[in-house]
């Protein structure tokens, strides 16, 4: 087994990114869900019915690179606890379709696949065996939605 670390984003990122939505310096759209859904992506965890949501256009990579593209995603309105544990998939990242990108340490992209449920684990490892390979991203296969990034 490949080890690897799921890197949500941090609190200090999140809280900023907060911080500017709130001086106007980011668009967003706040968002109070009906029904249950909308996974933050600093804690990795879907709302709650009543939640309330930024919606909002996040650029994930930590580098220049051509296949940097702006991806929309949900963060909690209030600060939350990021996620934080080594080798295991929150149970966000098992649901539905993901697209799980990998991409080498000049941010070129490597590989990719598509996979859902228990195959995301089995493609991330697939991945990461790859030694040009510094770091996956995952995305929703269907919205497109960044979800969160794969460390070794």
């Amino acid at each position: 087994m490949t080890a690897f670390v799921i890197t949500p984003l941090g609190r200090i990122e999140a809280d900023a990114i907060r911080d500017e939505i709130g001086s106007g310096q980011r668009a967003a759209r706040l968002v109070t869900l009906e029904e249950p859904g909308a996974p933050c992506r600093s804690c990795l965890q879907a709302a709650a019915a009543g939640g309330r949501m930024w919606l909002l256009s996040y650029q994930p990579f930590r580098g220049e690179s051509f296949y940097a593209v702006p991806s929309p995603i949900y963060l909690h309105a209030d600060s939350c606890t990021p996620y934080e544990c080594a080798d295991e998939l929150p149970a966000l990242v098992r649901t539905g379709e993901r697209a799980v990108r990998s991409y080498d340490a000049g941010h070129d992209l490597v590989d990719g696949l598509v996979a859902s449920g228990a195959e995301i684990e089995t493609a991330i490892e697939k991945l990461l065996a790859d030694d040009l390979v510094e770091y996956l991203h995952v995305y929703s296969a269907t919205a497109g939605c960044y979800t969160c990034r794969v460390d070794r």
